[in-house]
């Protein structure tokens, strides 16, 4: 095979695999958006019981949950999303909350 036979099959595998992410990635933002509007409910009820926004205990059970059936790299990969994932939803509740 020629070399540029194999590098116009590379780079239509790379499409295809780009397209594959462009999926996850949709899908990602909108499961993102749902744990927002979510997440906003539960500060409501915080705040009319006067509850700490921020719940460390929660937050480890989750990581937990979440990470639970899967291998120490893929671990360390999904903790690291889900800190991150915490870490706006937290700065999200707080921006509201000042707001208010």
């Amino acid at each position: 095979m020629k070399q540029s036979k194999k590098r116009a099959d590379a780079v239509k595998s790379i499409s295809c695999l780009r397209k594959e992410i462009d999926v996850i990635n949709i899908s990602l933002v909108s499961l993102f958006l749902k744990r927002f509007v979510i997440a906003k409910e539960i500060l409501e009820i915080k705040k009319q019981f006067n509850l700490p926004i921020y719940d460390r205990k929660r937050e480890k059970q989750m990581y937990l949950r979440s990470t639970r059936k899967l291998r120490k790299k893929e671990k360390t990969i999904a903790r690291s999303f889900l800190k991150s994932v915490f870490v706006l939803t937290l700065k999200k509740q707080k921006r509201k909350l000042l707001m208010k």
